[in-house]
């Protein structure tokens, strides 16, 4: 019978923003509650596939909660739902809520660092900085930002009268669900210091405010000394707690390179990008700077090769403007989505004289007679004669007929009308205009946005890019999604030669690209820039230090960075509850292991038990540690890496109690039984693929599965550690080039 909550109620329908009370309103009969913190409460959302993804956050305990929904559920299909034990996630006993638009309102502006971060110093012209907006229930609304300098004598509010107007936006439209606007700015060493400094009570500090307006409302944000003086470097760093400050900051300065590494490496500076971006703005440039800098290492495009091979495609895919924030477009003529056209030329031929495909060049150089990029059109010309453009008088006037973007970005990229090798998950309505090229490597189809999707999660990005695409169209996540493209397609592995690999790179980037050639003139250039034939080898990941008392279980441990079916899952192999995709938990860690590798005690114990178990675990050798002053010596201070996907540091574990150290799927075992005593370097077994009463599985991952506990084989995960608080296995931000080619060979291989 069942125990627990069996329904909720509450407001089926809450207002954006606005916090709404939810209940329990019945319990299954004969449930028992001690407490009223004993009740739990959760938040899914609905997926697309109609699943429920549980929503991470705070946990709320008690009969009656709280809960307010922001913006970027509005519409959405929520789960709320109560329990003692473990959630049902379905509904009954939870409720399903809809957002609803509220109160229109301007709920606070920023003045930031580019990076989102305050100032923990006072910055100065030249460096960059960000009007952040949060809003609600304004989504497509235009609002009217500016940038003041204060010329009063008063230090709050704002009096257009007296102050003094630096920058005007104009109207910038709220298109993110979130309700969140960043508008990025430098504070500009010539016109902005000019109008500054002719202010009345004006010295060596300039007050900065940004201001809001939209519908008759006002909003002010915090005021921002900057220094009246110029530093185009190095920018003062931000602060480490987020909180806002009467001051603002800019972003995380360069830090100090490891010794034996070339500084270069991974740092993008001023200069280098000045001088592959010539016509980039200030703003645009610094935003990619900070994004860059920020997760290079994540995405280990971290040596100056690497760089120069990422660049080089970056430089192809937007030019040397660097638009970070425009999305590809379709402005194409009929005659060039027929077949061909020429973009510059003489001998004009008015539109009237052809209505369907309206007037072009009747001659031109070659070099200025473009292809159409697709073959859709070329075997549709009907299709291209009603959504192409139609010019009249002139190239581009449009004077007949404008290109619908829209349809063409629908017709070309749906699923059902490109071949198989080129289908890009584009299977609904209008996925070819939303999933269209984005980013600052054209990011296109939703199956990509999907993947790439993943890679941000696992580094720790939660900003969406399938149920929010536009995100791709903002500044630094323009740059994070090709990074995280790069790191899916395995590029920085592909990135260990000069000349000789481009083509290949550019072919994973856009096969279809006219501009092999160019892709190779771009890379030779960014060689150069990069002083890619000056840099000094990349040092290793650092290595736990022994004190001869203790080993590794295997030789060169790490992480299993595939799933048993080859999906690629870090997370799935690392200790935790529901960390495999919120069905499974997980007691150890999986160390990535060809069968037949030596496994070894580890430390000095006594062998507990040596069996072929019926369930998964397969062959298995349980050692109880007898030297615990040198396990106890071992713990270090870990973070979880994948704590967003469940991975815990124990439950339940006693470093005081007796300790275990469990090996699974071995292939065959050691010459050591039950009871007899084991020195650290004793090896124990082999690994294996063993499961089920010896029988092996099939996977795409080989692996050591290894527990620290204090129950022995007991399953579950009560009363065990995470392995990584004892044992500095690599992850996947510690691995090197060749680890994670092994990797991925291990993966392409069935093991059985």
């Amino acid at each position: 019978m069942r125990k627990g909550v069996s329904s909720v109620r509450g407001n089926a329908r809450p207002q954006i923003d606005q916090q709404n009370y939810y209940e329990v309103a019945s319990f299954y009969p004969g449930t028992v509650v001690k407490s009223d913190n004993d009740i739990k409460w959760k938040l899914f959302a609905e997926e697309g596939n109609g699943r429920w993804r549980e929503l991470r956050g705070e946990v709320k305990t008690g009969r009656r909660v709280p809960f307010s929904f922001p913006q970027k559920w509005l519409g959405k299909r929520l789960l709320v739902e109560a329990y003692l034990n473990n959630a049902e996630i379905k509904s009954p006993p939870g409720l399903i809520v809809s957002p609803m638009q509220g109160t229109p309102q301007l709920v606070k502006v920023e003045l930031l660092a580019r990076n989102g971060q305050p100032f923990t110093s006072r910055p100065k012209y030249g460096h960059s900085g960000m009007v952040k907006l949060h809003t609600a229930n304004l989504v497509n609304a235009n609002v009217e930002v500016s940038i003041w300098e204060r010329d009063t004598i008063s230090d709050t509010g704002h009096d257009r009268s007296s102050n003094t107007l630096i920058h005007a936006f104009g109207a910038k439209k709220i298109s993110q669900n979130n309700g969140i606007l960043e508008l990025p700015f430098v504070f500009d060493n010539t016109t902005w210091r000019a109008k500054a400094k002719a202010g009345t009570f004006e010295g060596a500090e300039h007050e900065y405010y940004a201001v809001a307006r939209i519908q008759g409302s006002e909003k002010i944000s915090n005021t921002v000394i900057v220094l009246d003086q110029f530093d185009p470097g190095t920018q003062p760093a931000p602060a480490g707690n987020g909180r806002s400050t009467s001051t603002v900051a800019t972003p995380e300065a360069p830090t100090p390179h490891e010794p034996g590494k070339c500084p270069r490496c991974t740092v993008l500076s001023n200069d280098e990008v000045n001088k592959i971006f010539t016509s980039a703005s200030a703003a645009d440039k610094a935003n990619l700077i900070a994004a860059f800098n920020e997760a290079n290492k994540k995405f280990e495009i971290d040596t100056c090769l690497r760089k120069a091979h990422f660049f080089a495609q970056v430089l192809a895919e937007v030019g040397p403007s660097l638009k970070l924030n425009e999305p590809e477009g379709f402005n194409y003529s009929v005659r060039r989505l027929k077949g061909a056209d020429y973009v510059a030329g003489s001998n004009w031929v008015n539109g009237r004289t052809n209505p369907l495909e309206g007037g072009y060049y009747a001659t031109g150089r070659p070099e200025n007679l473009k292809s159409s990029p697709f073959s859709y059109f070329k075997n549709n010309p009907r299709q291209a004669e009603l959504y192409g453009r139609k010019d009249l008088n002139a190239y581009n006037d449009k004077g007949l007929q404008a290109a619908n973007s829209q349809e063409i970005a629908n017709l070309v990229y749906a699923d059902e009308n490109r071949g198989p090798r080129y289908k890009l998950g584009n299977v609904n309505p209008g996925d070819g205009w939303k999933f269209m090229g984005k980013g600052i490597i054209q990011v296109t189809g939703r199956s990509n946005y999907t993947e790439i999707n993943k890679r941000l999660e696992r580094k720790g990005y939660n900003f969406d890019i399938v149920n929010n695409p536009d995100n791709v169209l903002k500044h630094k996540e323009s740059v994070l999604s090709a990074m995280a493209f790069w790191y899916w397609k395995d590029l920085q592995l592909k990135s260990t030669g000069g000349e000789e690999v481009v083509d290949s790179i550019t072919k994973i980037v856009n096969e279809a690209t006219s501009t092999y050639a160019l892709r190779k003139s771009n890379f030779t250039k960014v060689y150069e820039i990069f002083q890619v034939s000056k840099c000094s080898p990349v040092a290793t990941a650092p290595v736990q230090p022994s004190n001869g008392k203790w080993r590794f279980p295997i030789d060169n441990p790490m992480l299993c960075l595939y799933s048993q079916n080859g999906g690629a899952k870090p997370w799935h192999g690392s200790f935790g509850e529901n960390i495999r995709d919120g069905s499974a938990n997980h007691s150890g860690s999986d160390l990535l292991a060809k069968p037949g590798t030596p496994v070894y005690a580890c430390l000095d114990g006594v062998v507990e038990r040596v069996y072929t178990s019926t369930t998964l675990a397969g062959r298995v050798v349980v050692v109880k540690v007898t030297d615990k002053e040198t396990f106890k010596s071992m713990k270090r201070a870990y973070t979880p890496l994948y704590a967003h996907k469940g991975e815990l540091v124990d439950k339940g574990f006693n470093a005081e109690g007796d300790i275990f150290l469990v090996f699974m799927h071995l292939s065959q075992f050691g010459e050591f039984e039950a009871g007899k005593p084991v020195k650290h370097n004793d090896v124990i077994g082999y690994t294996g693929v063993s499961g089920r009463s010896g029988n092996n599985f099939e996977t795409r991952n080989p692996h050591l599965h290894f527990e620290v506990n204090n129950v022995g084989s007991a399953g579950g995960l009560q009363g065990k550690c995470n392995p990584m608080v004892y044992f500095n296995f690599k992850t996947e931000n510690e691995m090197t080039a060749a680890d994670k080619q092994l990797q991925l060979e291990y993966k392409n291989q069935v093991w059985k």
